[in-house]
Parts: structure tokens; C-alpha cells; sequence
């Protein structure tokens, strides 16, 4: 598994669909997402995967340094892209994404579906 260097970009809304093979990261401050994602109200961190789709990050913690653990997976059938990522320019320090109640991811693993 590689690790990818992911460059921060202002993304489109969450779920919404961007340009292929080009991954991305931005913190979301809409407050409908934050209520209903951000837990912390920092901001909901979104990724756009190399598929093009905008998604949350679930369950994943981000260091000081921007590298992202566990593993960063996209796991649907039209993807399965499933890497190592550091967030290029990360300043907001360590980060622990939330995983809301009943969701997948809520359980320890060695990677995170996305």
C-alpha cells in the first residue's frame, strides 16, 4: 500500500463528484454538516478520493504532521482506492474525526472505511 501525499484544495459539498485522480482534503464548516458530523465543531474533514466523490473521513485520527491512521479505504464497488495518506499543509494539529452512532467504522480495525 502506498502513501499519498494529498494536497488541500476547497472542495465541492460532501458527497458531491469532482475531477478523477486528483485527491483532496478540506475541513467543511457548514453547520448543517457540523451538527450533524463534526462532534468537536472544528469542522467536518473531507476527502476527495481519487474516484472524484467528496466524503467525510470516519474514525481516522490526523497528527500535527498531517498523516492520516488508520489507513485511508474507500470501500465501494466502483472504487476500493485504499492508501496511506499524509494531508499536505495540515495546520489544525492532532485531529480525531467522528465516527456518529450506528455508522460503519465504529469499531477498532486496523484501516477505516471512508
Amino acid at each position: 500500500m502506498m502513501n499519498v501525499q494529498i494536497p488541500h484544495a476547497t472542495l465541492g459539498a460532501y458527497h458531491s463528484v469532482g475531477p478523477r485522480n486528483q485527491p483532496a482534503w478540506d475541513i467543511s464548516h457548514d453547520p448543517q454538516l457540523v451538527k450533524q458530523y463534526g462532534g468537536n465543531n472544528k469542522g467536518v474533514l473531507l476527502l476527495r478520493c481519487q474516484c472524484g466523490q467528496v466524503i467525510r473521513l470516519l474514525g481516522q485520527h490526523v497528527s500535527a504532521d498531517g498523516k492520516v491512521a488508520p489507513s485511508l479505504w474507500h470501500d465501494v464497488p466502483q472504487c476500493g482506492w485504499h492508501v496511506w495518506g499524509t494531508l499536505e499543509g495540515w495546520t489544525a494539529g492532532e485531529w480525531d474525526t467522528v465516527v456518529p452512532a450506528g455508522e460503519p467504522g465504529t469499531k477498532p480495525q486496523s484501516h477505516s472505511h471512508i
